[in-house]
């Protein structure tokens, strides 16, 4: 189940002691302190959906005389991965300001792309992966909200909390590795 944004901004306001922000996140009235918490939320989302666990999409899209303009997209791409026929046979294609240009003049194609994350309101949903826990997320929230306030060595503790739930939750698993023993006869 994804996380919800106001559990997020909630963790992080307790994380800071701040539990006057905590109960007052679910209110319907937002304060500057709350919105601030908010953009402290989209700053870790996007960092994470950039730089650790791209944000993927696949659609099926219609071709017009060997483009696909990038407005025919539910999402905004960041970066184009594949173009295959539906028929799952890859097409070769170009990016440009304004288009994709895909080698087939007319038709459909399902087109990969990476994109970032929208910016969210307090009850809306985190759209990173399940590895993207509660704690990693209001870890990097509250660094980012005592940054803002210029508690730079409280914030440094939870950027390096923040940093290591980081590394532990998107660590690529490595290959068992072994050399076989030398025998000497």
């Amino acid at each position: 189940m994804p996380i919800r944004v106001s559990e997020v901004l909630a963790a992080a306001a307790q994380l800071v002691g701040r539990d006057d922000l905590a109960n007052g996140v679910g209110a319907a009235k937002e304060d500057a302190e709350i919105t601030l918490l908010c953009e402290c939320f989209h700053f870790i989302e996007s960092e994470i959906a950039l730089e650790y666990f791209p944000l993927k999409k696949t659609e099926r899209v219609k071709v017009t005389e060997g483009k696909v303009e990038f407005s025919a997209f539910s999402k905004v791409p960041l970066e184009v991965l594949s173009v295959r026929s539906p028929s799952g046979m890859g097409i070769p294609f170009s990016v440009y300001e304004d288009h994709i240009a895909v080698g087939t003049k007319e038709g459909e194609a399902d087109i990969s792309y990476a994109y970032a994350p929208s910016r969210k309101g307090k009850e809306d949903a985190s759209e990173l992966p399940e590895r993207a826990t509660l704690s990693l997320l209001s870890h990097g929230v509250a660094a980012e909200f005592l940054l803002a306030h210029g508690s730079f060595a409280e914030a440094a503790v939870f950027e390096t909390k923040y940093r290591e739930a980081l590394a532990s939750a998107f660590r690529t698993r490595r290959a068992k590795l072994s050399v076989p023993a030398r025998r000497w006869f």
